[in-house]
């Protein structure tokens, strides 16, 4: 036997012993058949569990952020409270008759800036002009008020804001204790 006939015939005993481990491994379309469909049903089972676990898992999470919201809640109704207490305490170191008076200065301040504004605005400084003062001592002066001008403009800034922000406060502490009433 030459070596051309060697080749050949092994690798034709190749084919037939692969030809031969198909056939005795392979199995029937029904086996397949049953075998992909018994796979099916186990994936599904393990997918309902894992649904199931997931599902778990997520009212376990969903119940401790509830846990952690009432928990933070109560906290910030105890710290509402004492600030309330505070607020309604006559012995707390601000009194409502002191912050009247404050509001009353600041609103006397307030109009006495603004008719200073207005005379500024409209020329109307008798004063300065009866008393013929120097061209610098009037742009000293000018200039001075101008600073007092916007330092109280920013100061009646901040306390309309504060003011507001203490509205704000109060109101909002009315409507929790209308709510927790």
């Amino acid at each position: 036997m030459d070596f051309t006939t060697l080749t050949i015939l092994a690798i034709l005993s190749f084919i037939l012993a692969w030809f031969g481990i198909m056939i005795f491994t392979t199995n029937p379309k029904e086996e397949e058949e049953e075998s992909e469909e018994e796979a099916v049903e186990t994936e599904g089972e393990e997918s309902v569990k894992k649904i199931a676990t997931v599902a778990e898992e997520e009212q376990n999470m969903e119940v401790e952020k509830y846990r952690d919201m009432v928990e933070k809640y109560s906290n910030m109704i105890l710290q509402l409270r004492q600030r309330i207490e505070m607020l309604e305490n006559p012995a707390s170191s601000v009194s409502n008759d002191k912050l009247l008076d404050w509001i009353a200065e600041l609103r006397n301040e307030n109009t006495l800036l603004r008719a200073r504004v207005a005379a500024l605005e409209e020329g109307k400084i008798g004063t300065l002009q009866e008393r013929k003062i120097d061209q610098s001592e009037l742009y000293y002066e000018n200039a001075k008020l101008r600073e007092e001008l916007q330092q109280h403009k920013e100061k009646v800034a901040k306390l309309e804001e504060e003011i507001e922000e203490l509205r704000s406060d109060l109101n909002y502490y009315r409507d929790i204790v209308n709510k927790l009433q």
